[in-house]
């Protein structure tokens, strides 16, 4: 839903953080991307600079992130110390990022 109502890109979306999103004023920061590579899992910058930007969001999409990261700390507390903490948004239910072509899958099937 996050992709769909905001129209970020597929790293953008990936590389989102907990710290780039206000769910009080519903503001999220594009600042990174994820990519994956060789040497693995890369955080860089965006295509270019006007791709850091400030996107509004929609209460239902605040209401829905809400309810998304309590159900994210549930797993840390349930997964303890084999959580990898990096404070992504998306992320496998161990905590590591999901490769950008599980993602592409996810969307071909919808």
């Amino acid at each position: 839903m996050t992709a769909i109502h905001t129209g970020m890109r597929k790293g953008e979306v990936l590389g989102l953080r907990w710290n780039d999103i206000d769910l009080t004023t519903g503001k999220i920061s594009i600042v990174q991307s994820l990519i994956y590579e060789e040497e693995g899992y890369l955080f860089g910058d965006l295509k270019n600079s006007s791709s850091r930007r400030l996107i509004t969001i929609h209460d239902s999409l605040v209401h829905d992130l809400k309810k998304y990261k309590s159900y994210q700390n549930e797993i840390k507390l349930f997964t303890g110390k084999e959580y990898t903490d990096l404070g992504l948004l998306f992320c496998k239910e161990n905590g590591e990022p999901i490769h950008p072509r599980t993602l592409t899958a996810f969307f071909n099937s919808i």
